[in-house]
């Protein structure tokens, strides 16, 4: 698991001392998943909001696999699947606002 701070001892947007991270890049061995799980829990994320977002994660990339069956890989999908999947999620699935709000949490990784 690889770190890089934006600056050793900055306050974070809420002003509570801790130290920003400009970016999280997780192990690249690792399978996609496990890689959310990896980010996750050095965010300290509970683990009830790890096992959520890696649900969406997986609801999502199920979504998108063509007709055949077939995979598509998560660097090819953009905004434009993560709009037809809360579009699915609110019109044929009819979820609330606030699911729908986690699943784009999920997915988007919650900017924090």
């Amino acid at each position: 698991m690889s770190k890089a701070w934006s600056g050793q001892g900055q306050k974070g947007s809420h002003g509570s001392g801790e130290r920003v991270w400009a970016r999280i890049i997780p192990n690249p061995k690792l399978k996609l998943l496990d890689q959310c799980r990896e980010v996750l829990r050095v965010k300290h994320y509970s683990l009830r909001t790890e096992e959520a977002y890696v649900q969406w994660a997986r609801r999502f990339l199920k979504f998108h696999r063509d007709q055949a069956g077939v995979w598509k890989h998560p660097r090819e999908l953009g905004a434009m699947e993560v709009v037809a999947f809360l579009n699915h999620l609110a019109n044929a699935e009819h979820v609330a606002a606030a699911t729908q709000n986690q699943a784009l949490n999920a997915l988007l990784g919650d900017g924090r």
